[in-house]
């Protein structure tokens, strides 16, 4: 085996295991994130969901706007 095809195998490797690592991080993630949404109640969910729609509010008229939007929908259960 010569040198160059040694390192690009060491080189491979190492590129492997980074993109391994990274996978399993990202599943850990996921995992975590798929325990804490079956945790919740509906309403749980429903308010974080709520507030990250109102978090998206550009200016306080947005902000006023999407309050008023989530009454009437509130409201037309």
């Amino acid at each position: 085996m010569s040198n160059s095809s040694a390192a690009h195998q060491v080189s491979s490797v190492a590129d492997f295991a980074r993109f391994s690592q990274e996978l399993v991080t990202a599943l850990r993630t996921a995992a975590a994130q798929l325990a804490t949404y079956i945790g919740q109640s509906t309403e749980e969910r429903e308010l974080k969901h709520q507030e990250a729609y109102l978090a998206q509010a550009t200016d306080r008229y947005d902000l006023e706007y999407r309050i008023r939007e989530l009454d009437r929908t509130r409201h037309a259960r």
